[in-house]
């Protein structure tokens, strides 16, 4: 399994051509759009609206959290998810 992490992330990301705008790897960023953010030894992936966090997850490793974040991405955009080998 290869690991991703926040920069495989964003690239892959830029190659899908998602908008930049639509989220923020930092926890911080849009008003509304998904995030991803270190939380204390968790990293948390959520959806952002006004202030308002919504469809919030917890997970213990940065690769879990970076994948879900990529899921939830391609999924609301109607993207396919790339494949395990596209991951890096």
């Amino acid at each position: 399994m290869v690991c991703v992490d926040v920069d495989g992330l964003r690239a892959e990301l830029d190659r899908l051509g998602v908008n930049r705008s639509w989220y923020t790897l930092k926890g911080h960023g849009p008003v509304d759009g998904y995030a991803l953010k270190r939380e204390g030894q968790s990293w948390v992936v959520f959806y952002a609206e006004r202030g308002n966090r919504s469809d919030v997850e917890k997970f213990s490793t940065r690769d879990a959290a970076c994948r879900d974040l990529l899921c939830r991405l391609t999924a609301a955009l109607g993207l396919d998810a790339p494949g395990e080998a596209e991951l890096s």
